[in-house]
């Protein structure tokens, strides 16, 4: 009985030894990845965007800007092998597109000292001293705030490394809009700056998307880790206005009314590297 008595006693103090040198972060640290419940870090996401367009006999994607963003991210354990991830991003999206030759439009818009002037209905409101710009190619320039709502399905650390599939959604505010435009001045022999003309009031406020990727988390110490995925990013809604205010035909006669142009649908897409470290 003493004897076992003694061994009980040993037990129990070379379990609190154990636990203590655990906390110390020696042996088996209490603080690991696996059982943290949630993490912060910080990332990077450069990115490859592009607009496709529903109408493909009047525009035309054009070009795969590259873009970069930056943010907070978050992950929340939900369960052994499930995590839900968000944060906040500030990220710049876009896309060009070329505006395909039309014999009976001339689409164009009205400039003025860099200010586009958005047609009220008829040209005797506009000031017709002003450049009419035939229209060939534009690249929008857009910058949002993103919230990412997306779950991670993660493997067990395998040596140093757990890998990841994530599934999700984008939402996105849009907090300015610029574009370089490329085309032809039919009003006079001007030649007008058409760089970082604000088309804020043509874009959409608010954009949502699907997300998919994979990636993996690469353990540095304790809790620390750094992180890489590669996304798919499928935009759900129209990045520009259903109709442009300032985008006319110049067809209509003077003195009737300004036909506004073509119903313009481009989703945005978009492939992104996302790497930064976890806490």
């Amino acid at each position: 009985m003493f004897v076992q008595q003694l061994n009980t006693k040993n037990m129990k103090k070379t379990l609190i030894a154990l636990f203590c040198l655990s906390l110390l972060g020696i042996g088996n640290n209490a603080c690991s990845q696996d059982d943290k419940t949630f993490k912060f870090g910080l990332a990077v996401e450069p990115s490859v965007n592009w607009y496709s367009p529903a109408e493909k006999k009047k525009f035309e994607s054009d070009g795969n800007p590259l873009k970069f963003g930056f943010g907070l991210v978050t992950d929340f354990k939900l369960g052994e092998n499930i995590w839900f991830s968000t944060g906040l991003g500030l990220n710049t999206g876009g896309g060009a597109i070329k505006y395909l030759e039309n014999p009976l439009d001339s689409i164009g818009y009205f400039l003025l000292d860099n200010e586009i002037i958005e047609p009220t209905g008829k040209f005797s409101e506009i000031d017709t001293s002003a450049d009419y710009i035939s229209l060939t190619k534009r690249k929008y320039n857009a910058n949002y705030v993103t919230i990412p709502l997306t779950l991670k399905m993660k493997t067990k650390e395998i040596g140093m490394m757990t890998y990841f599939g994530q599934f999700g959604f984008d939402l996105s505010v849009k907090t300015k809009g610029r574009a370089v435009d490329e085309g032809t001045n039919l009003s006079s022999s001007n030649s007008p700056d058409l760089n970082d003309l604000n088309i804020d009031s043509e874009m959409q406020p608010l954009l949502a998307g699907l997300n998919v990727g994979g990636g993996a988390e690469y353990n540095i110490s304790g809790s620390t880790s750094i992180f890489f995925s590669a996304n798919f990013h499928y935009g759900f809604l129209n990045a520009v206005k259903n109709t442009s205010k300032h985008l006319i035909d110049l067809n209509a006669s003077v003195g009737d009314d300004i036909l506004m142009y073509t119903p313009q649908q481009f989703k945005p897409f978009a492939i992104s590297l996302k790497v930064g470290v976890l806490f």
